[in-house]
């Protein structure tokens, strides 16, 4: 073998093993939204859930939180169920944490 083709076999192998490595990592990651999911329906009422999907949508930053903050207080044994006026609750004590820019004129 010359050593252009050993360089360009090392490359080849190299370019597999990133590929292998980012096939798993978006495998896990697929996982890993499949249980969030589960568990969101599990959770969540209907309207609750569409709230949340209409969420998503407009402030998907806001929706992600939220889904976090209901599987952490669903997987500590703190909520059983959701309904559509909690999440609102849920809701308003998120969006009054984030400080709104003020513009302050001198």
């Amino acid at each position: 073998m010359s050593d252009l083709e050993q360089i360009r076999e090392k490359k080849m192998q190299f370019l597999r093993q990133q590929m292998e490595a980012q096939r798993i990592a978006e495998e896990k990651a697929a996982a890993i939204e499949v249980q969030k999911q589960a568990i969101l329906k599990r959770v969540l009422t209907t309207e609750a859930r569409s709230r949340l999907t209409n969420l998503k949508l407009a402030n998907p930053t806001i929706a992600s939180q939220v889904e976090n903050l209901i599987i952490y207080l669903y997987q500590s044994g703190q909520i059983a169920k959701i309904d559509d006026n909690q999440l609102k609750t849920i809701l308003y004590k998120i969006q009054g944490r984030r400080r709104e820019p003020r513009i302050i004129r001198k």
